[in-house]
């Protein structure tokens, strides 16, 4: 009687398996908790942050922030190295959805190398996507309380009510472009009563005419481009251009230019 109690105990203590749907809606297992793990964007390097669990990266796309000395920093775009990536021997990468290659990720499922494909649409999937990879992680309460944090960040992001005012929001200048409609950002512009005028437009990112460009600057920016100044009519953060939970920042910093 001792030995099998023994043995459902060990079976219990040791058995894991978790899983999760991706963003593309593809079911995602890992036999064991994730432990060697490679994230091919940014945004997708600042998750296993927020997870706490950065000394399991092997390899990851740099999010501006330190990583721990046996992390390979990596760019993350482009064609995937596919002989360095079987090197790593990974057993989690979390690719990203529109910036890495279909062929690259269909490449990693045909090797059964369990990869999650980070494409959030919205503010909850970004949400989600914490949870989701605390389970594959086994950081689950970790995960909990980094997705609740997130969400309450936004809710207190814009403690003050404004008036909805319209924008142009510039992504590059050469080409002219910017954001419609079906871009995860305007529900975030909405939180800081933002009006993305191009919202009509029912498409992600898309290049606009000089002209179109010149006949927007009447109306207030919000500008996406790296190292610009807030203004009266120019609204700014570095934390807008990666669907992650520093986002929650970024609807911060809007709201206070908005107040100021």
């Amino acid at each position: 009687m001792r030995f099998l109690l023994t043995s459902l105990w060990l079976l219990s203590s040791t058995a894991f398996g978790a899983s999760v749907t991706d963003d593309l809606g593809r079911q995602v297992t890992v036999a064991s908790p994730a432990q060697r793990i490679i994230t091919l964007s940014p945004h997708s390097t600042e998750f296993i942050r927020e997870l706490g669990i950065t000394d399991r990266l092997v390899a990851a796309a740099n999010d501006g922030k330190s990583l721990p000395a046996t992390t390979q920093v990596i760019s993350g775009y482009g064609a995937l190295d596919r002989e360095w990536l079987l090197s790593k021997q990974p057993d989690l990468v979390i690719a990203w959805g529109s910036g890495n290659r279909s062929q690259d990720i269909a490449w990693l499922t045909e090797n059964k190398i369990p990869t999650f494909v980070s494409e959030p649409a919205s503010l909850k999937a970004i949400a989600d996507t914490l949870i989701k990879l605390g389970k594959l992680t086994d950081s689950q309460i970790h995960a909990q309380q980094a997705s609740d944090q997130f969400l309450h960040n936004l809710q207190q992001a814009c403690p003050t009510a404004v008036n909805e005012q319209e924008v142009h929001i510039v992504i590059w200048d050469q080409p002219a472009m910017t954001l419609g409609g079906e871009h995860w950002l305007n529900e975030l512009l909405e939180k800081a009563h933002f009006k993305n005028t191009w919202q009509h437009i029912k498409r992600m990112v898309f290049t606009i005419e000089r002209e179109a460009a010149m006949n927007k600057q009447t109306i207030a920016q919000v500008d996406l481009r790296q190292g610009q100044t807030a203004s009266e009519k120019r609204f700014v953060s570095e934390h807008l251009n990666r669907p992650s939970p520093s986002l929650a920042l970024g609807l911060k910093e809007l709201c206070e230019q908005r107040r100021n």
